[in-house]
């Protein structure tokens, strides 16, 4: 992580790196990802994917910390952090996005104000 050391004793759930998991997975709080997950993914804080790790759905977060693989479309309601060895197949939208050396991203990438977990922009509460 670029200067941050990620603080891991507040990780909530994690999939060990033998860990697998078909089907749809949603966390209330932090979760780390170090095996391989196939159905879509939400969380509702931070979600770390260490290296050699898989996500093959689509990505719903507050923030996001990527050294593994994300095939899918990825909606981060902040922060987006993808390390050198990360990579993401398919759409981002996120407020703010940090690649580091080597990380890749080949699909549709959205950078705009807070993202809401439907990957919109939040309407202006004067207009809506």
């Amino acid at each position: 992580m670029l200067g941050k050391k990620e603080d891991t004793t507040k990780i909530d759930t994690i999939v060990g790196k033998g860990g697998f998991i078909r089907g749809d997975v949603e966390v209330s709080k932090s979760m780390m990802v170090e095996g391989r997950i196939e159905g879509n993914v939400t969380v509702k804080g931070q979600l770390i994917l260490s290296k050699g790790a898989h996500i093959k759905g689509d990505v719903y977060c507050d923030e996001l910390i990527t050294d593994g693989t994300i095939e899918g479309k990825v909606k981060v309601k902040t922060r987006a952090e993808i390390q050198k060895n990360g990579k993401i197949m398919g759409e981002i939208h996120c407020r703010l996005l940090v690649v580091e050396e080597g990380g890749f991203i080949n699909g549709l990438t959205n950078m705009m104000g807070e993202v809401d977990g439907s990957g919109e922009k939040p309407k202006d509460k004067k207009n809506s």
